[in-house]
């Protein structure tokens, strides 16, 4: 052994001459035992005279063939003997060595020979060589002890099979731990049975294990994963490296590491790869079918991306727009500086709001395009581009410019056609009031939100009225001039007139009321007056008439004053009708069409004289005269006018006529039966009933009416 000391060169010198004169001794001991067994031989082969010789001396012979023999029994015994005693020294060596637990027996030594000094040396060497394998076996126990010390300290688990029979060997706390048991009862197990792995049939799983022993015997380190059953019963992957361990024997380590976590972290790896997937899948399918535009820009402004709703809004294809700079494509020349320089903010992180800016299209129209702006970056957070999405507004822009000339028109009109504007939700609580309200009403705006209009202060309207309100505003219908006295302000009278529609949402839900208001004190205090005035006008229309009537803008009667019942004569007109639809009046001296063209041009009329057939079969003549009524707006309202019961002096007339036209036809001598048809006619207007009169001539016993010549 290379660690053993060798021995002084004196004792080497005296080992080396004791064993010159072991071999010297030998030689001679061999020579003479040879002595007789030549003497033989020549006295068999040699010259008749050496044969004499030989046999002459043989008892000298004999007797040196006896010494000789002699001497190699001794040699014998005494070699026997000292191979004896190394043999048992030999084995009590490896007897002590084999139970020792580090402070074993002391060294066995070599007594000294009894047969002398022939191996003093020798023994003393061997002694020397069991002291130093005594040393060397206590450093090795402990090195032993300090091993399995680490071994069982050792965080991993670790465990020794062997190759040659496939059981565990040894195994640590960690290893014990892991599959829920002991370390006793882990040593003796199959590794086979270990396993926990169910897809392989325990001959599969026995191939497979032996596959990675032979590869580890082979010199190689074998990093394997597998299953098994931890203390709670489930089944828990571990990661294996196995090694050989060195020196005699077919010992195979592994080092054993719960993989759980790992395992759990992987398959979470796993999972969330396949939602980025499945995510990157689903937002490709998003921007390609989104409506609004999305272009993607590196960093130096070359499109990356391209979805067909910027195909559709600007009129590039995808193939066409990809690697192209998309600001010197799509914005203004005299747009561009400033685009550029939201960029730049935008690269260096600093936020960016939605902006609204004109852009081309391929046929160069120029649309506006609402965008908004996202600066791109890479797991490092290093800036790699531009995600922009577009929308075109050019529409929305008209329409919202045109709604607020819209708005601003009708805010006027509203606030010439009345004092203030009201808003209220779908259980008609106001929620919206106009300023003006307080100088109209003495209610501030903030008085009326949140309540209904009933139940604000009002004078004159009865709860049967405000149930009729509400039922109306259930039916969701629109009303006009609702009007409501307030209470007074000061000592003014306050009169308002109310006038709403119902609003509905896109989805036609009914979402509240929106209307108007306007004080119409002025207007009421003056229809008081008027009233009054026009009772007085009435009355004094009486006294130089004996009716009043009223007509549409269609000519069609409103009002009829029907005073001249007080003389029994209705006179026809009726409400609804014009004057010509009645069949029972005629005018006289003008048509019904030169009557209309007056009315239509609208100039006023007077002494239009009708001829009416009343049910009581008398016929009365009335005279009537009207003037146009126009608004305050200067539009054509109807007419209006007054009408007299002229029959006493009209049938006055024609009698007088009808003489006086007598007197001409006898004057000019006219025939007899034009003579008497016009006395007739004459008696009838007299008369007032048509066919009162008749000519006849009797002709034998018979009168016949006479006919015209």
């Amino acid at each position: 052994m290379s660690d053993i000391p060798s021995a002084s060169p004196a004792a080497v010198a005296a080992s080396r001459d004791r064993l010159v004169r072991l071999d010297v001794k030998f030689g001679l001991t061999v020579l003479l035992a040879a002595l007789p067994f030549g003497a033989a031989l020549l006295v068999l082969r040699g010259e008749p005279g050496v044969r004499a010789a030989l046999v002459a001396n043989w008892p000298a012979l004999a007797g040196i063939a006896i010494v000789a023999v002699a001497a190699l029994v001794a040699m014998r015994n005494d070699m026997r003997k000292k191979v004896r005693e190394l043999h048992m020294t030999s084995r009590a060596l490896a007897e002590s060595t084999a139970t020792t637990d580090g402070d074993g027996p002391a060294a066995v030594r070599l007594a000294d020979s009894p047969l002398g000094s022939d191996v003093p040396g020798l023994v003393a060497q061997f002694n020397r060589m069991a002291g130093q394998i005594e040393r060397q076996r206590k450093e090795l126990a402990a090195s032993l002890a300090r091993f399995r010390g680490l071994i069982d300290d050792a965080p991993e688990a670790i465990m020794v099979a062997d190759y040659r029979t496939g059981l565990v060997v040894e195994a640590n706390a960690a290893t014990a731990r892991l599959f829920g048991t002991t370390r006793e009862q882990l040593v003796g197990v199959s590794v086979v049975e270990l396993s926990a792995r169910h897809d392989l049939s325990p001959e599969q799983l026995r191939v497979e294990v032996m596959q990675v022993a032979r590869r580890v015997l082979a010199g190689e380190n074998v990093v394997n994963e597998w299953s098994i059953t931890g203390a709670d019963g489930r089944v828990i992957p571990v990661e294996a490296r196995w090694m050989r361990l060195p020196g005699e024997g077919e010992l195979l380590r592994a080092s054993i590491v719960d993989i759980s976590t790992r395992r759990g972290a992987e398959d979470e790896r796993a999972r969330l790869q396949r939602v980025a997937a499945d995510n990157l899948v689903r937002l490709h399918q998003i921007v390609e079918t989104m409506p609004y535009a999305c272009v993607i820009n590196g960093a130096d402004y070359a499109v990356q991306v391209w979805n067909p709703a910027a195909e559709r809004m600007f009129g590039w294809s995808a193939a066409e727009m990809l690697g192209r700079n998309s600001l010197e494509i799509l914005v203004p020349e005299e747009s561009r500086r400033a685009v550029l320089a939201l960029f730049e903010r935008l690269a260096g992180a600093e936020p960016v709001t939605a902006v609204g800016n004109e852009n081309l299209t391929r046929d160069g129209r120029r649309i506006l395009c609402e965008w908004s702006n996202s600066r791109l970056a890479d797991g490092a957070g290093n800036f790699i581009g531009y995600l922009s999405m577009a929308i075109d507004v050019t529409a929305r822009v008209a329409a919202e410019r045109s709604l607020k000339d819209s708005e601003a028109r009708f805010r006027q009109l509203t606030s010439l056609s009345s004092d203030w504007y009201w808003e209220q939700d779908e259980q008609f609580r106001f929620v919206g009031m106009s300023d003006a309200v307080l100088g109209n009403t003495g209610i501030t705006p903030d008085d009326h939100v949140g309540k209904c209009r009933w139940e604000l202060p009002a004078l004159d309207v009865s709860d049967e009225q405000w149930n009729e309100h509400r039922a109306q505003l259930e039916r969701h219908e629109s009303f006009r001039d609702l009007r409501v006295r307030r209470p007074d302000v000061g000592d003014e009278e306050v009169h308002v007139s109310i006038s709403g529609d119902p609003v509905f949402d896109g989805t036609g839900r009914f979402t509240g009321y929106r209307g108007i208001g306007r004080n119409i004190t002025a207007q009421v205090l003056a229809e008081r007056a008027l009233r009054g005035g026009e009772a007085r006008f009435r009355q004094l229309t009486m006294l130089s008439s004996d009716w009043y009537w009223e007509q549409d803008e269609q000519f069609r009667f409103i009002s009829t004053d029907t005073l001249a019942h007080r003389l029994d004569k209705p006179l026809g007109e009726s409400v609804g009708m014009t004057r010509w639809e009645r069949g029972s009046s005629r005018p006289i001296g003008i048509s019904w069409e030169e009557h209309r063209r007056d009315l239509e041009e609208h100039r006023p009329f007077a002494h239009l004289v009708l001829e009416v057939d009343r049910p009581d079969g008398i016929r009365a003549y009335v005279a009537v005269r009207g003037e146009p009524v126009f608004g305050a707006d200067g539009a054509f309202r109807g007419y209006r006018g007054v009408g007299s019961d002229i029959s006493e002096r009209y049938r006055s007339d024609l009698a007088r006529a009808g003489e006086r036209r007598v007197y001409e036809l006898l004057a000019a001598e006219a025939s007899m039966p034009e003579l008497m048809n016009t006395l007739c006619l004459s008696i009838e207007s007299a008369l007032a009933r048509p066919g009162t009169a008749s000519l006849l001539m009797l002709e034998g016993d018979t009168l016949k009416p006479m006919s015209s010549p």
